[in-house]
């Protein structure tokens, strides 16, 4: 079962190689690494190239224009030469039995595309800070149960959506399964996709994966490696309209779920902007938000609390 890793880049000159580096020292090496260069405008390219100076397993795949996480993966999917593909972004890491662990696990389950918990990784502190998740439902997880641990409602401790999956490559080309024209919550749109056509999808609750938040849980520091350009409105398009798929419209229960998604995006949306508003200190912008966003006020009422709290 061979694994060929993607990871796609963009402006990660100076971070870029750790990540490499993680896919390569691996208890199951790796076929390869496609590293995607998503056009950047500083030396990623380079700095690819100088490690693939002396380890051939590292393949540069270079974009002519910034297209985002989503079509630089299906650039890399389509480069792959590997049984499996493993998902890694450029400010992340996995830890050394990553491969051999989760190759185990798609070997035991048969299943089409397999994940593990994540640690929620703080880089200024150079440690992790926690585990994203305590615990997963026992396999195979269906779509409606995928969608379920990804609208962020009661019980819900991650958005499922964020789980770097490995992927049969086999079963993606055979269903045509590609990565949408977003460039935030691609991942689940993806995975969607997937359980829609009947992928066999298993989740280990045991950590592999370093995800580096963009502001650390321990430290309070930001990262400055994250190139996610935040899009609560797409997701929230992107949700509305796959509800009136006609593969979906039908399911009750499903687009119930899908509404409920709908429901935490506006949430989370909401949140955003009163951090936003926060940091930038533009207190009338942060009135009127509250004032006139039902969410956005339960958001600062937290946050308040919050502060009150660690002062006390």
């Amino acid at each position: 079962m061979s694994v060929s890793v993607i990871l796609p880049a963009y402006n990660a000159e100076g971070f870029v190689a750790r990540a490499i580096r993680s896919a390569l020292d691996q208890a199951q090496p790796p076929l390869e690494v496609i590293v995607v260069d998503d056009a950047s405008t500083d030396g990623t390219a380079s700095a690819v190239l100088r490690l693939a100076v002396d380890e051939p397993r590292i393949k540069l795949v270079s974009l002519s224009e910034n297209a985002g996480p989503g079509p630089a993966r299906n650039a890399g999917l389509d480069a792959a030469h590997g049984d499996w593909a493993a998902m890694l972004d450029a400010d992340d890491v996995f830890g050394a039995e990553r491969l051999e662990a989760l190759m185990t696990l798609a070997r035991e389950t048969g299943a089409d595309i397999v994940a593990d918990n994540l640690y929620v990784y703080d880089y200024a502190a150079g440690q992790a800070a926690r585990t994203a998740f305590v615990s997963a439902p026992r396999g195979p997880i269906g779509l409606n149960t995928f969608v379920e641990r990804s609208s962020g409602g009661p019980g819900v401790d991650l958005d499922w959506g964020q789980l770097k999956p490995i992927v049969r490559t086999a079963f993606m080309r055979e269903h045509a399964i590609r990565y949408p024209m977003l460039r935030h919550a691609e991942d689940f749109a993806f995975m969607f996709d997937a359980l829609l056509a009947g992928a066999k999808f298993f989740v280990t609750p045991t950590p592999h994966y370093y995800y580096t938040t963009r502001h650390g849980e321990i430290s309070g520091r930001p990262s400055m490696m994250s190139r996610t350009k935040i899009d609560y409105e797409s997701m929230r398009r992107w949700t509305e309209e796959i509800v009136e798929d006609p593969r979906v419209r039908d399911d009750a229960d499903l687009v119930r779920l899908l509404r409920e998604r709908v429901k935490g995006i506006a949430k989370a949306s909401a949140a955003h902007k009163v951090y936003a508003y926060g940091r930038d200190r533009n207190y009338a912008g942060l009135a009127l938000l509250a004032a006139t966003n039902g969410f956005a006020a339960q958001a600062l009422a937290g946050a308040l609390r919050n502060k009150i709290v660690k002062r006390l």
